[in-house]
């Protein structure tokens, strides 16, 4: 990963991290990551903590849900999530 990938990722850290405690839970996104339009959450399906729930397990390891992501004291689990990201997305969009 170039370093000027690491530098963004680690400001958008950041930017997630309100507490700055060095972990991005739900309390950290409330706030910041607006769930109003997401489909579950208008339906009345999901409530916002489940909906913001869902989205920061979508960065963790599958035997890894545990509702806080990217403890930064290495950054190596927040690198590792960006680059499973873009394997994910050039997987289903390869022509993109």
């Amino acid at each position: 990963m170039s370093q000027a990938r690491k530098t963004l990722i680690t400001a958008a850290f950041h930017k997630l991290d309100r507490v700055a405690d060095g972990n991005i839970t739900v309390e950290d996104l409330k706030g910041v990551y607006n769930v109003k339009k997401h489909p579950k959450f208008l339906s009345g399906e999901w409530n916002e903590d489940k909906c913001l729930r869902e989205f920061l397990d979508s960065f963790d390891a599958p035997d890894n849900k545990d509702g806080v992501v990217c403890s930064f004291i290495t950054g190596a689990q927040c690198y590792s999530a960006v680059n499973n990201l873009q394997a994910l997305y050039y997987a289903l969009y390869p022509y993109c």
